[in-house]
Order: C-alpha cells, then structure tokens, then sequence
C-alpha cells in the first residue's frame, strides 16, 4: 500500500472510531465500593506494619524503604496521590486511572503527558469529565494510528484490550480503547511475543499445567490484567511498595473478580498475590518468568542488586527467566538499571527486534542459565 493510501486509510479509521469518556466507565456497584474499601484497609495495615516487620526481621532498610525516585524526600506526588486514594472515596476509586499518572508518564484525563502537571486535587465534576472527550478528540488521534500499527499482524488474543472500568477512556478502536498506557503495553506484550518469551511461556505451561510469574513494581496492575486474561491455571505476584499494590490490588481485584486474591508471602498456586517489597526477602520461591518495566532505573543501585541477589538465591537459580525494559535514567540523576544487572547476571540477551525504536527502553532478557529462548527476529 503506497503511503497515500495508508494515510488515507488510517484518517478513515479515526473519523468512525467512538469517543469513550470517562462517564462511560466509571460504574462500581455498592459491593465493589465497599470490597476497594476493604482493600484500603489492608494496605493501610501492610504500610503501618513496615517499620515493625523491617526491625523483627532484621531488614536492609536502604532496601526496603522508598528510595531514589520513589523516597519520601523526593519532590514527587506518588505518596500525595497515595494519600488522596487511602481515604476510599467513592468517586476517587471510581476513576482510579485518572489518579495512575504516576506509573504511565501520562495524564489520562488531561489527555496529556504528565510532565509538569498534577492530579493531587483533580476535580471529577460533570464539566471536567465533559471535556475530557474533547482532549480526546484533540490529542489522542496519534495513539490509534500507532495502535493500528501495533496490531495489525498481532494474534487477537494478543491483544491488550484495557476493561472498561476505572475511567478508562480513549477512542474505541475495534472493541478496544485506545489511549497512551494501551499501546505501552501493547509494545511490552509484543515484544514478550516476538522474543520468544510467550511461547516459552506456553511450553512451561503445557509441560508443568500451570504458570508462575513474578512482577517487581506493577504499577497500576495493567502488565497483570493482560497475564491473568490470556493464561489458564496461572499465579501472579507482584512486589512492590506497599503504597504502589494500593493501586494495582484495587485495579486488579475488580478487573480480575474470577481470580483468588492474597496478600503476603504465603504460597498460592492460582491467582492473585500482593506482596509489600520489605518481605521480599522471605518469599522463598521459584518462577518461571521475573517482569520489571520502568522502575528499576528509578531505584537506588543497592535495591536493584538486591532483587538481583534474591533472584540468583531463590526465584530464578535453578530455571526462569527475567525481562526487563528500563530507561537510561543517568541524566535526570537516578541509574541505568542495566549497568547494575550486567555485574549480577551471567547470561544477557537484548530483545531489540529489528534494531526499533522502543517507546520505554530497550529490552533484555536476564538468567543464570543459558537463555534458550528462541526469538522470531
């Protein structure tokens, strides 16, 4: 197809796409207000316990306390928005993705990268979310043509297809609404999919008849929405700040209703698992596949290390693989996280398919065994 008609292709495909506002997604029954209220209260219990759990068990704090990026001296609104969502307003946890800027890089309300911009005290009245649909209409457009991109030789069970819960909002493309965090991790599952990691994936599961992976800093729990959706009989666990599993816990738990949901280290063969990061080092078991996206060049080098260290002791020393996708983050004054994983790692292999360019940094793949993985470069 000449460039012409391609161009004239993708107007087209704008000018019929639906404009899902906010108001169409912001739905929670009596009964999930008050299971996301439940949940509040648990976090709350998890973050209260962390001084007390890091003094019994005698734990690094340098590890486990927020540092770098996410440290309590740090001038950002993570712990604010935090604060704002701990309260369990109705309206607050009806439009939890408009509050999630902190993990994307992106204001979905503002329809906006969220440089420079705060959420703390946005407003959910009738005209904000009104106009919303006209920030859509005016900045959203490039999203679809790149998601066209994205998708066009994807298998649709590939698909991140974003629930319709939360605020989510963007062009309706195919059943699917399309927005910036939705071709994130549409460029994330590819590239699982084009390194050969979902078919790895796929061979363990028919082998073993279940799936084991581990996500260190899940952000609002999207990457786990997409995992729990497309794989049968598996068990997902996300480590992180206990502030941070607030959001995903709450997300996932409402996108997810069929899954178990569990908090701490005890073991669980299907599911859901919320883990805070300062227990991290009592969770005494194996993986198939550790994910980290983005976060890691946002810690200290000792906690990167760390997570090193308990990945070649007890998640990935024997089998399993790690996938990251970090930025180089040494011109804002934090670290390359790749810098630190060359020294702990003895097998290493880039994921740069087709020498593109990728939206969240390069990709690699990480073991203490030769990587087998077959890509489909």
């Amino acid at each position: 197809m000449n460039p012409l008609k391609k161009f004239l292709k993708s107007v087209k495909l704008y000018l019929n796409q639906e404009i899902i506002g906010p108001e169409k997604t912001t739905h929670l029954t009596e009964k999930e207000i008050q299971a996301s209220r439940d949940i509040v209260l648990k976090i709350k219990e998890l973050t209260e316990k962390r001084e007390s759990y890091i003094r019994t068990h005698s734990i690094n704090p340098a590890f486990a306390l927020p540092d770098a990026n996410w440290s309590v001296e740090a001038p950002n609104e993570f712990l604010r928005i935090y604060s704002r969502l701990i309260q369990g307003k109705a309206a607050d946890l009806k439009n939890l993705r408009a509050l999630t800027s902190v993990f994307s890089g992106y204001s979905l309300y503002a329809v906006n990268y969220s440089r420079g911009l705060s959420v703390v005290n946005l407003e959910f009245d009738k005209k904000n979310l009104q106009d919303v649909h006209q920030r859509i209409k005016k900045n959203n457009p490039p999203f679809v043509f790149e998601h066209e991109n994205q998708v066009r030789k994807v298998l649709r069970s590939n698909i991140f297809n974003p629930p319709k819960k939360f605020g989510e909002c963007g062009h309706l493309v195919n059943g699917v609404i399309v927005n910036h965090d939705t071709i994130t991790y549409q460029e994330r599952i590819n590239i699982l999919e084009e390194g050969g990691v979902l078919q790895y994936l796929r061979e363990i599961q028919k082998k073993k008849g279940r799936l084991k992976i581990l996500e260190i800093g899940g952000g609002y729990g999207a990457l786990g929405f997409w995992f729990q959706s497309s794989f049968p009989r598996i068990q997902y666990t996300i480590i992180d700040l206990p502030e941070s599993l607030l959001f995903s816990s709450i997300y996932l738990s409402q996108t997810c209703p069929k899954s178990e949901i569990s908090f701490g280290i005890e073991k669980s063969d299907q599911g859901l698992r919320f883990v805070p990061n300062y227990m991290s080092d009592h969770l005494n078991e194996s993986f198939d596949l550790i994910i980290n996206t983005l976060s890691m060049s946002e810690m200290s080098p000792f906690q990167v290390k760390h997570y090193a260290e308990l990945m070649k002791e007890k998640w990935i020393k024997d089998s399993g693989l790690f996938f990251e996708q970090n930025h180089d983050n040494r011109h804002c004054g934090f670290i390359y996280a790749k810098e630190v994983l060359a020294s702990n790692f003895p097998y290493h292999s880039d994921l740069n398919m087709r020498e593109r360019k990728y939206r969240n940094g390069t990709p690699s793949l990480w073991s203490f065994q030769p990587i087998s993985v077959t890509s489909k470069q």
